[in-house]
């Protein structure tokens, strides 16, 4: 039987917390587009601190692959995201799935020399588990890989499945995939609140994991953002717990496209706030942080 932890207590080292009042008080909130000036996202001042998520490894498990050999994602050993499927079907490009791993791994581009991503010192797994049937086995086998074999301390989802499917009480088989992932493992989960449903759905009502909404702006050409947007899922779970946790910027950014490999979307401009454009920022930090306490002397 599965172990589940229903709440948890992280205790994070003083340096850590310092690191966080570090990004929220040097900075405001921005989107990704244009990270080495004035439109710098939060992670950019930590960048300057020498913190860029290097030696983390992230997983995405979604319906698609990033397009690895985009120029965002070229490294002097080759390409930070690294593409597997589950599905029996064969590899699929997304662009969905490429522009979340752009949002965190990103290094821009000569055409978009600006596009930095979240953590872009980090590696990337894109694991392709669903062609349109979806199986816990599948997950399972995805997360095994990952985890076991890749050692991604993050991983995030983009993808979410209906109520007609499972109801959102942290109580279904699928949630309780992740949650023991979360606790057996202790990696980090990242997942979306959702989209265009009456609340948060699965795997956004996860015990053992941050769940994130999507942030836009109230004025289209403003650089902040300042509400939830209306695609964006709100809480609580339909058990009753306050989710999501926290929200992060979806409108407007400007990530790689998987099209080409030096193409690039604006997204999200229409301001729906579409989660899976927020929960990379989730990951990206989560990585960010792991990088700074492993070379804390302080105890975690």
């Amino acid at each position: 039987m599965m172990k589940l932890r229903k709440s948890s207590r992280w205790s994070l080292p003083s340096n850590i917390i310092s690191l966080f009042i570090f990004l929220s008080i040097t900075c405001s909130v921005f989107a990704l587009k244009e990270a080495l000036g004035e439109y710098g996202i939060n992670a950019y001042a930590v960048h300057q601190k020498g913190v860029t998520g290097a030696g983390v490894n992230i997983g995405l498990l979604s319906a698609g692959n990033a397009r690895a050999s985009h120029i965002a994602f070229e490294r002097s050993f080759g390409s930070a995201a690294t593409n597997y499927d589950f599905t029996e079907s064969g590899l699929s490009r997304s662009s969905h799935d490429t522009h979340m791993a752009g949002i965190i791994l990103s290094v821009g581009s000569p055409t978009h020399p600006n596009q930095i991503g979240v953590a872009p010192g980090a590696s990337l797994h894109s694991a392709r588990f669903s062609n349109k049937q979806l199986y816990p086995s599948k997950i399972a086998q995805a997360l095994d890989t990952l985890i076991k074999k890749s050692n991604c301390r993050v991983i995030m989802t983009g993808i979410q499945l209906p109520e007609k499917i499972a109801i959102a009480d942290g109580n279904s088989g699928w949630s309780k995939i992740y949650d023991y992932y979360a606790e057996t493992y202790d990696v980090i989960f990242a997942a979306a609140a959702g989209n265009s449903s009456p609340r948060v759905t699965v795997f956004g009502d996860i015990y053992n994991g941050i769940t994130t909404a999507g942030l836009v702006k109230n004025d289209p050409n403003a650089l902040g953002y300042s509400k939830i947007g209306s695609a964006s899922n709100k809480g609580p779970t339909a058990d009753g717990r306050k989710k999501p946790e926290i929200a992060a910027p979806t409108q407007g950014l400007v990530a790689p496209t998987s099209s080409g490999d030096d193409l690039w979307s604006t997204l999200d401009a229409n301001g729906r706030g579409l989660t899976s454009y927020a929960v990379p920022h989730t990951a990206g930090i989560a990585a960010l942080l792991l990088e700074a306490a492993a070379k804390s002397p302080a105890k975690n």
